[in-house]
């Protein structure tokens, strides 16, 4: 099934295919790499196909979890991915992510009054949302 990007933890990928559209990018790490390399790819004249049929254990955000440092990875990634492929939408990209991560903390908050703090889950989301925000509004360092 032809597809714009897929997740990279399973990847076959020809070695002429890499000879065209280059490695990965370094300015992404560990978030949205394989999704800047698929548009690289589909640029270059290759196709990007799913294969349902292919079975793969992938231990989804078990490696970065729900730690801070690692959602800035992914917040950084993501701004340079739309910088680099759609930057006439980027100030208003921002404002939709910084917005949305504002109604997340909104709503984690309100879920961590209405349990009472008692979801340690619920209020380690908290930490992480605040934890970004304040990471925001140092200018995203």
């Amino acid at each position: 099934i032809e597809v714009d990007s897929c997740i990279g933890a399973c990847m076959l990928i020809r070695k002429k295919a890499i000879d065209k559209a280059g490695f990965l990018d370094d300015r992404y790490f560990f978030f949205l790499e394989e999704t800047d390399w698929a548009y690289r790819m589909k640029k270059a004249g290759w196709k990007i196909c799913f294969v349902p049929a292919a079975k793969i254990f992938h231990a989804q955000g078990k490696s970065v979890g729900t730690r801070a440092d690692a959602r800035v990875m992914f917040y950084r990634s993501r701004y340079a991915f739309f910088k680099k492929w759609h930057p006439g939408s980027y100030p208003l990209v921002c404002l939709v992510i910084f917005s949305r991560l504002l109604i997340n903390t909104l709503l984690s908050l309100l879920g961590v009054a209405l349990t009472l703090c008692l979801k340690r889950n619920l209020n380690r989301k908290l930490i992480v949302y605040a934890q970004l925000i304040v990471w925001h509004i140092r200018g995203c360092p």
